[in-house]
């Protein structure tokens, strides 16, 4: 098949924003009293919005915080981002090779995605192909984003191949009746979780950014 569009999930797969992020909430977590390890807490929060996460918490690990315990996450973690974050290994030379149509569809809201993708100069290379949860309903799971996405680029959705790294987006992916192909070589990707991607039902896993110029047509 000869894809009509190339969809990247963000987190974790255009960014390394993942293992940023986790890492600062486990830690602001422990401040509170609520020791768990940053594995367990991925296994909670990948690819998840911090209402479900914060909902989870409450019910599988007995664990409550204020809402403004999200705020001030979020507000370290720009800093963080400022310091520390960077394209994943490989995205920069991908996309300026990929001469196929090519969007962003991200569980993220629009100010955070805007905002760390042209901190690390990733935006240039979508322009105005940048599609957030917060223009659909549902998010991931769902498969409302990554339609969304097909629709304004104009592709159908069994023509494109979608890039995600959680379970929510391959989810989603395969929910919209996309090609999925599973990224596992984010600083995040434990082996359990590169097991959980090789069993998710994607139709490729990779680990190197590279390997799409295998795997795909230009």
């Amino acid at each position: 098949m000869q894809p009509s569009l190339i969809i990247f999930d963000c987190d974790g797969v255009l960014l390394e924003t993942e293992s940023i992020a986790n890492q600062c909430e486990v830690d602001a977590l422990r401040q509170l009293g609520h020791a768990i390890s940053l594995d367990e807490y991925l296994n909670i929060a990948l690819g998840r919005c911090y209402p479900e996460v914060h909902q989870t918490l409450q019910k599988e690990r007995k664990i409550d915080v204020p809402l403004q315990f999200w705020q001030d996450v979020e507000e370290r973690q720009k800093d963080l981002f400022k310091q520390h974050l960077k394209p994943v290994a490989g995205v920069a030379e991908i996309l300026q090779w990929l001469s196929l149509p090519k969007c962003v569809a991200s569980n993220s809201g629009r100010e955070r995605l805007h905002r760390t993708l042209d901190l690390t100069g990733i935006l240039p290379y979508f322009g105005s192909s940048v599609f957030s949860a917060d223009l659909v309903e549902n998010r991931k799971p769902a498969p409302d984003i990554f339609l969304y996405a097909a629709q304004r680029m104009g592709a159908c959705p069994s023509e494109c191949v979608v890039i995600e790294d959680s379970l929510t987006g391959i989810t989603a992916a395969l929910a919209a009746n996309m090609t999925v192909f599973a990224f596992g070589g984010a600083k995040h990707i434990t082996e359990a979780m590169k097991q959980k991607l090789l069993a998710s039902g994607a139709h490729r896993y990779f680990e190197n950014m590279a390997e799409l110029k295998e795997i795909l047509p230009c």
